[in-house]
């Protein structure tokens, strides 16, 4: 969920395949530089959340990528976000 008059970010989830383990997350910007880089652990019922602050200049389609160990590929979502002044 994007919170743009906030300049805030939220992701959650849930890991199906057990509790307490790592969730890495990457933010992209439109031209692909990374904006954010972090990691949490799930819960042990298997949520996790990420809320990050958007800063700078950020405008556009950016994309997020989701891993955990054992992971081939990282689950991509992307999002507009329109900084507001």
């Amino acid at each position: 969920m994007v919170d743009a008059a906030a300049k805030k970010l939220t992701i959650d989830g849930l890991v199906v395949n057990g509790s307490q383990s790592q969730v890495n997350l990457k933010i992209l910007d439109s031209k692909g530089k990374v904006r954010y880089e972090g990691q949490t652990t799930s819960t042990e019922t298997g949520s996790f959340q990420f809320t990050i602050k958007l800063t700078g200049n950020l405008k556009g389609t950016c994309d997020a990528y989701l891993s955990m160990d054992g992971m081939s590929d990282p689950v991509k979502i992307s999002f507009e976000y329109n900084k507001k002044d």
